[in-house]
Order: C-alpha cells, then structure tokens, then sequence
C-alpha cells in the first residue's frame, strides 16, 4: 500500500475467507510462504506444557495490510464476529444459558483467531505501519490531555501533522505532541472523533458553568462577610468606647 493510498476494510467475503483459514490447525491460503511446526512449549492460557503450532510468519501466510484491514482489533470484537456468524446472533451469556459444547468450541475460535489475528494486528496498531485514526496527546505521553484526531498514512505521518495542526494548542508551555492509534480511516471512525471532541467542549462547558456559579456565590459570601464584619465592628467600637484614633502600629492586621 503506498503512503497516500486510500483506505478501505475487506469486503466481507474476503475477510471471511481468512477468518476461515485461521480458524484451521494449519493454515495454508495465505499469500506469504511459510513452515508450521509443532512445539513442546509452555502455554500461558492454560498454563502448562502443550503442543502447540509455532509458524516461521507472525502473520501465518498473510500480510499486516491484509490482517489489518479485517477490521477486528481486540478479543471482543473477535467474540461477536464469531457469535454472530457462526451461531446466528443468538448467544445466552448467563451461566447455564449455553451447552458446554457450544461454549468450548466459541472459545476454540476465539482463542485461535485472539492468537493468530490480534495479537498481529495489536502489534502493527503499537507500531503505526499502516493508515489510521490516531489521537492527539498534549505532552509526551499518551496519557496527556487529547486534544484532537488526525488521519495518518503511519504514526510518523500522524505525528507530523498533529505537530503541525495541534502543536500550539498543547498544555502550558509544552509545545509537544504525541499520537496513538485510534481506529482505522473509516467514515465511522471520523463521526466517532467529531462526537468525542464534542462531547469534551461540552463536558468542559459544564464544568466552567459551574465553577462560575461556584466562584459567584463565593463572592457574594465575601462580601456579605466583609458587611457583616464592618458592621459589627463599628457597633463593637461604639460599645467599648473605642472610636479614638490611635498609632498606626496599633492598627489590626
């Protein structure tokens, strides 16, 4: 895919095919040559010593490009593609809601599809190989406060930009920027930027509403307490017989 190429998901069909083939004990109709082995190693899942398939390609036989424009990027989203393709929709989450059977063999594809598509795509998203949806971070840290979205061809085309749009819009004196993935370039991603920044100039709205009223209603205690202070101690001077000039050293602080 070239730098400035546009961007679009599989086509359902085309994604499935893949799904499919993950799904079996060896792939094999992945573009990319590769060797599957079986391995004696320990298996943190079930945390004991198995064998399992080991492939020479961190994508067994398919590009980052075409794994990440599956479209799935966690666990979850796995786990309702599977429900609802190969289980109609209809899943009972409660606890005796499904067969064991039923249970088992969602877990198998989960676990099989979490270990040969996830955790691949988790690593080109950590890494920014290809287009999308990053989140600009005043600072330089991901933690730092968001301040807007870019679309990027890579993460270092996204930090250009969002040093070139957002740069003078970071916190204080910190002219810095940092981006991290945040979807893929989709039309939905775009609306879900636009609704987020929205709904935070909307939450920070609110919030200086109601510290205006908070800081109004400690102005007008101030001053009720300057009158009330001022007053009783005009009549505290009066009744002591105290209304006489005296040095300035003697004045109250």
């Amino acid at each position: 895919m070239t730098q400035n190429a546009p961007f679009s998901l599989l086509s359902p069909a085309r994604r499935d095919a893949i799904i499919d083939d993950l799904l079996k004990k060896r792939p094999s109709k992945g573009p990319v040559p590769m060797q599957i082995t079986e391995v004696d190693t320990y298996c943190g899942r079930y945390n004991e010593y198995r064998m399992l398939l080991q492939c020479t390609h961190e994508g067994w036989g398919y590009t980052d490009e075409e794994l990440y424009r599956c479209g799935l990027q966690s666990e979850d989203q796995v786990r309702n593609y599977c429900i609802n393709r190969f289980y109609g929709g209809q899943w009972d989450h409660g606890r005796w809601g499904e067969t064991a059977g039923k249970k088992a063999g969602l877990s198998r594809k989960v676990n099989r599809l979490t270990d040969r598509l996830i955790a691949r795509v988790r690593t080109i998203t950590g890494q920014g190989l290809q287009p999308g949806l990053y989140a600009v971070k005043s600072g330089s840290s991901i933690y730092g406060t968001l301040i807007g979205y870019v679309f990027g061809s890579n993460k270092g085309h996204a930090a250009q930009l969002a040093e070139a749009f957002y740069g003078h819009l970071s916190d204080g004196d910190d002219s810095r920027v940092n981006v991290c993935w945040a979807g893929y370039p989709t039309m939905a991603a775009y609306k879900g930027a636009v609704r987020r920044m929205n709904e935070s100039s909307e939450s920070t709205k609110a919030d200086l509403e109601r510290r205006i009223e908070k800081l109004k209603k400690q102005l007008e205690d101030d001053q009720n307490r300057a009158a009330v202070t001022a007053m009783m101690l005009m009549q505290q001077l009066e009744d002591f017989n105290l209304a006489e000039p005296e040095p300035a050293s003697a004045a109250a602080k």
